[in-house]
């Protein structure tokens, strides 16, 4: 979202076969660098209701978890995004992203959004930011 609250770009992602919610989270968050990094965008922050990812993209030591070196992919993506922070959001906090995690199972594959939001984003949105 821009400083207003408005979206400026959605991504939802179906994980073909059984990972795990942090491996899952920490693919989804390394799709979305890649996405922005072709978009242009910098200066930004990423937030996820997964504690266990957000704390191994701000930690310097290695992630020996299951899903560490998508983590080390993550982060020397977003060291050349100027990438402004990670952090833990409350899943409460973060509506739109889980709606759109749920919603990927009806959409399939990767759906990208830069303008043009579907009704369903717009909705979420709103809700999120009333």
């Amino acid at each position: 979202r821009d400083a207003s609250g408005q979206p400026i770009l959605a991504l939802s992602i179906l994980a073909r076969g059984q990972f795990k919610a942090a491996t899952v989270e920490a693919m989804a968050i390394l799709r979305t660098l890649e996405v922005v990094s072709g978009r242009g965008l910098r200066g930004f922050s990423v937030e996820s209701d997964s504690a266990t990812v957000v704390n191994g993209l701000i930690s310097s030591a290695w992630d020996r978890s299951p899903f560490g070196h998508i983590l080390v992919a993550a982060k020397e993506l977003a060291s050349s995004l100027d990438v402004v922070s990670f952090s833990h959001v409350r899943r409460q906090g973060n509506s739109v992203a889980h709606s759109l995690a749920r919603k990927a199972v009806e959409l399939g594959g990767v759906s990208v959004w830069d303008e043009n939001f579907p009704e369903f984003i717009c909705v979420l949105v709103q809700r999120d930011c009333g």
